[in-house]
């Protein structure tokens, strides 16, 4: 267990499925596990419980507010910021606990997708770095329901970790399609309180842009079909989200 002193932080909502191997991978890693639960119908709640996570229901505000809501209690400086569906890898463990975390740096780690039991090396979804462990006095998620950053006091000196995070997506095209929905309805929701409005130009080429950034340029087409179908649901949910969009507006 790394010295310096780490909550984990995992935001859940019906993730019975994922949530034990979750808070396993964690066990030795970090000094405690928050998990701030927005409803759940089915038993993440209880299964967090009986694993010795600190569970807190919250209603849903957000991925950022609800992020820094279970940083705001937590009892130890460095926060490591994971999802109910992502689990640490061998090498990211050794990684944390032989770091020696200074105050001023935050570190990123590799995220790697399994789609459909599929590791995906192309795409949207390619490997890449995200901001996952930081320093809660220097470091807070703003306030976007979804897609949300990390903004800071001073500006981190940013540093990589050997090792990924493993990431459990989705196990059928139906998951993947509802969740879709989904992030539609709260990247809508996002674009009316920031007071944004597409273009004629978005409206008409945005989903077609998406697909073709996707399947061509972040070579998804190497994937097979699996590039297909993530490029392609990418794309609806470009359109989903100005569908959204213009009812809300309405």
């Amino acid at each position: 267990m790394n010295s310096a002193g780490i909550t984990a932080v995992i935001i859940t909502k019906n993730e019975e499925k994922h949530i034990a191997n979750c808070i396993n991978s964690l066990k030795g890693l970090v000094n405690e596990v928050i998990v701030v639960d927005s409803g759940s119908k089915d038993k993440t709640i209880s299964i967090a419980k009986s694993l010795n996570a600190a569970v807190y229901e919250k209603k849903w505000d957000g991925y950022g507010p609800n992020k820094n809501y279970g940083a705001d209690k937590a009892n130890y400086p460095w926060i490591l910021s994971i999802d109910a569906d992502e689990v640490v890898d061998t090498n990211l463990r050794k990684a944390i606990i032989e770091k020696k975390l200074i105050s001023g740096e935050l570190y990123l780690i590799k995220n790697i997708t399994n789609y459909c039991g599929h590791w995906i090396k192309y795409s949207e979804w390619r490997p890449s770095f995200k901001y996952r462990l930081y320093e809660h006095v220097n470091s807070r998620w703003d306030d976007r329901k979804v897609h949300e950053g990390l903004v800071h006091l001073k500006e981190p000196t940013l540093v990589k970790l050997k090792g990924a995070m493993l990431h459990y997506s989705y196990t059928d095209y139906e998951e993947h399609l509802a969740k879709t929905e989904n992030y539609a309805q709260l990247s809508a929701e996002q674009w009316v309180s920031e007071g944004y409005s597409p273009g004629l130009l978005k409206r008409i080429f945005g989903p077609s842009v998406r697909f073709i950034k996707s399947y061509i340029f972040n070579l998804g087409i190497l994937e097979g079909r699996v590039g297909y179908v993530i490029s392609r649901t990418n794309a609806l949910q470009a359109r989903k989200k100005i569908q959204y969009f213009d009812k809300m507006i309405k």
